[in-house]
């Protein structure tokens, strides 16, 4: 189907999955590039094409991208999520701290952001702070 129609968004979407699910994250970053190129305002796109720079080890690229998307939508959980997974992968628990604490304040509930915060807290040595959570 890609074959036949290439920019057809419904056939590379469901291409990318398919590639996103096994892990071929080099391979679905040129679709995506595609997909982005046809539909460029497209926050979902964007977000998955951010997250796959990260599955696929272009942490500086993925932090790049989440922060472009924040800019442009500093309440998006989603994004702030995908940001945090790659400030993390790129070791910098400091820098994680606050869009976690964006997350909290839209979602005190998130159960997820209060466990890497916490994490992060201990990771860097703030353990009575990370307890009292």
């Amino acid at each position: 189907a890609l074959q036949i129609e290439p920019t057809n968004l419904y056939v590379l979407e469901n291409y990318i999955g398919m590639l996103r699910q096994l892990n071929r994250h080099n391979d679905s970053l040129v679709l995506f590039e595609q997909l982005l190129e046809i539909n460029p305002n497209n926050t979902i796109f964007a977000l998955w094409y951010a997250d796959s720079l990260r599955l696929a080890g272009k942490l500086e690229e993925s932090k790049a991208e989440f922060e472009q998307i924040l800019n442009f939508a500093p309440d998006n959980v989603w994004a702030s999520h995908g940001y945090v997974e790659t400030l993390r992968d790129l070791k910098l628990f400091r820098d994680a701290l606050d869009p976690l604490k964006r997350i909290l304040k839209i979602n005190p509930n998130d159960i997820a952001a209060l466990i890497r915060y916490a994490e992060n807290l201990r990771i860097l040595g703030a353990f009575q702070e990370a307890k009292d959570l």
